[in-house]
């Protein structure tokens, strides 16, 4: 019963020790022998760490100053105090292992400004960095490292620097070059040129087709004739075309239609227009043909400027000084030179149609000929109604008299 009565006397004392100060809120009955034990070391420990800082109390007060005030030294204090000692190591280019004494703190910290000291940083500085900036970003920040790392680790950078006279000005040539073809949108050309392994001496071959190849890629993209089209769009572009042709050929006949009535005469008070008017209200005795065009020729061509005649019917028909713009011979192998001389001179220019591989002509065209010659010279000349009819059915031959648009005679 002894341990057990020496655990609760131990329990007892602790948690009424804890209630006297303030740190145990809990019942008595909420401690055990665990947590009671637990209490006694941490109490101990405290103790132990108190005596200990208490022993170190002149050092601490020599080594801290002012900043020292018992257990009553603020954390903060020491914080701004290291704070402005790492500082000053920067600044003196100090080892961080190195010691500083108090008395040398002291007296660099009552120090005033020295003017030249300042003026030897400064110029350290821009030259570092006017060194640093001589090379690319990435060698560039690890120099600037080593010239702010200390004395022994700049000293050891600008040795390395030092021992390699050629190496700058190598490197500067090489970052204007660089520069210059990063300018160009062609940066990645050296780095892919050291990976395939391409010489120095075929650089300069590789850089040109590089940029030939970039300048055919920008006229290809800014030029729409140079960019590849699709099948589906050549089509399109062709359907597009045909449309517009078709368009095209009828706004021209439109425009001939137009070109043709705006010639017809307004009124009958010209003697060319007074004279078909009369004609045509005739029922009998019709002028012939041809002395009908020799008094209206001027009229009718207006009427109608093209006329669609056989060899023959145009020498029977037409006056000798009745011309067109245009006489067309089509299918030209069918007449022989002598048969069509008569509607060649009638016209101002001449166009001929035909294919020499075809067969001569025949004398199935000439009995033709014949036979309306016949025919005609059995008519009497009276100018009635079957002389139009003879005309328009003998209609292998046209002429078209047109101002300002294109005449033609055809030959069938």
């Amino acid at each position: 019963m002894a341990p057990l009565r020496a655990v609760e006397r131990l329990i007892r004392t602790v948690g009424r020790t804890a209630a006297e100060d303030g740190a145990g809120a809990a019942a008595s009955s909420t401690w055990t022998l665990t947590t009671a034990r637990e209490a006694v070391r941490t109490v101990r420990a405290a103790r132990a760490a108190v005596a200990e800082f208490r022993s170190r109390a002149e050092t601490d007060r020599e080594l801290l100053g002012d900043l020292y005030a018992d257990r009553h030294t603020r954390g903060a204090d020491l914080t701004t105090g290291m704070d402005w000692l790492t500082t000053l190591r920067e600044s003196c280019a100090l080892r961080q292992e190195a010691s500083l004494s108090a008395s040398a703190a002291e007296t660099l910290y009552r120090a005033g400004p020295d003017t030249e000291l300042e003026a030897a940083a400064d110029a350290w500085s821009r030259a570092s960095e006017a060194l640093s900036g001589l090379f690319r970003a990435e060698r560039a920040e690890e120099l600037r490292r080593s010239f702010t790392g200390g004395h022994d680790v700049a000293v050891k950078a600008l040795a390395v620097l030092d021992g390699d006279r050629g190496g700058p000005d190598e490197w500067r040539a090489y970052d204007i070059g660089r520069s210059a073809l990063d300018g160009l949108g062609l940066g990645d050309l050296v780095d892919r040129a050291v990976r395939r392994g391409v010489a120095p001496a075929d650089f300069p071959d590789v850089a040109e087709r590089a940029v030939l190849r970039a300048w055919a890629d920008l006229q290809m993209t800014a030029d729409r004739r140079l960019a590849v089209s699709r099948s589906a769009d050549r089509d399109d572009l062709v359907t597009g075309f045909r449309e517009l042709d078709a368009k095209l050929a009828d706004h021209a006949r439109l425009r001939v239609v137009q070109a043709c009535d705006g010639r017809r005469p307004r009124s009958a008070n010209t003697p060319g227009a007074a004279l078909l008017k009369r004609e045509g209200e005739k029922k009998s005795r019709h002028k012939p043909v041809r002395e009908l065009l020799e008094a209206a020729g001027d009229t009718v061509s207006r009427v109608k400027p093209c006329f669609m005649m056989s060899p023959l019917t145009v020498s029977r028909f037409l006056p000798p000084d009745f011309v067109f713009d245009v006489v067309i011979f089509d299918e030209a192998s069918q007449v022989l030179p002598q048969d069509a001389i008569n509607c060649v001179y009638r016209g101002r220019a001449l166009i001929v149609a035909g294919d020499q591989k075809q067969l001569p002509p025949t004398a199935f065209f000439s009995s033709a000929d014949d036979d309306e010659e016949d025919v005609e010279t059995r008519r009497p000349r009276t100018g009635s109604r079957p002389c139009w009819t003879s005309a328009r059915r003998a209609g292998c031959w046209r002429a078209c008299r047109c101002a300002g648009t294109t005449a033609a005679a055809t030959r069938t």
